[in-house]
């Protein structure tokens, strides 16, 4: 009964969809590329019935990219839930090679189980990578990570990502995941170094307290994480 009731609940509390969208840029060793991590909100979306006890979700994500006045880069694929995961989030992750410059995103989700529940969101981002100068790509946030050596949009040096595009961790979380790349140390600095990176809390009265922080020494190369 509580399973049914909270099916119940999922499937009539659509007011419209709520997605969540970040973007961060990284290069390889060739070229720039932009990644766009989307998060749609189970309880925003309409589930269908398959069957006497299976239900899913389709939702249609377009994504356009401009340049000044012109789209270069454009894709429209469907978003669908595994029957058994109805009341799962919904993540997707797609890459995009870009040049450097400045560039307005308009993503668009559109509900296919239910006409009229879409949204549209727009977001400007910048690719400024220096071919010589010791850099950091943007911070991508994670919900968990994981060695392993299979191909996908999903994995880079190696690792895993699972995304986390809300920038929200839940009060219950043990770990706070984070992937970020650095570039062309081995240009701009001779010998082995340390980086050091934490988290810091700003309290009201405007001062900032160190809550965590880790040093790891590195070796200059050409892209390391």
């Amino acid at each position: 009964i509580f399973s049914l009731i909270t099916l119940f609940n999922i499937i009539q509390n659509v007011n419209g969809i709520d997605a969540s969208i970040a973007i961060a840029s990284f290069k390889t060793y060739t070229n720039n590329y932009v990644e766009i991590y989307a998060q749609i909100a189970a309880s925003t979306v309409k589930y269908k019935s398959i069957d006497s006890s299976h239900y899913s979700a389709s939702i249609e994500v377009t994504y356009v990219i401009r340049f000044n006045d012109s789209i270069v880069a454009f894709d429209k694929f469907s978003l669908n839930t595994h029957p058994k995961d109805f009341a799962i989030d919904l993540l997707d992750t797609k890459r995009f090679p870009l040049n450097q410059g400045k560039y307005i995103l308009e993503a668009t989700f559109r509900d296919l189980n239910k006409i009229g529940n879409e949204r549209t969101y727009r977001k400007n981002f910048e690719i400024n990578f220096d071919e010589n100068a010791f850099q950091f790509s943007d911070i991508q946030l994670l919900n968990s990570f994981q060695k392993d050596t299979t191909e996908s949009v999903n994995s880079k040096l190696g690792f895993f990502l699972e995304n986390n595009p809300t920038a929200f961790y839940h009060r219950n979380m043990t770990k706070l995941g984070l992937f970020f790349e650095m570039y062309n140390s081995d240009k701009s600095i001779a010998d082995d170094y340390y980086i050091t990176y934490g988290i810091d809390r700003q309290e009201s009265n405007g001062n900032v307290t160190n809550l965590y922080s880790i040093s790891k020494k590195r070796s200059p190369r050409p892209i390391d994480a």
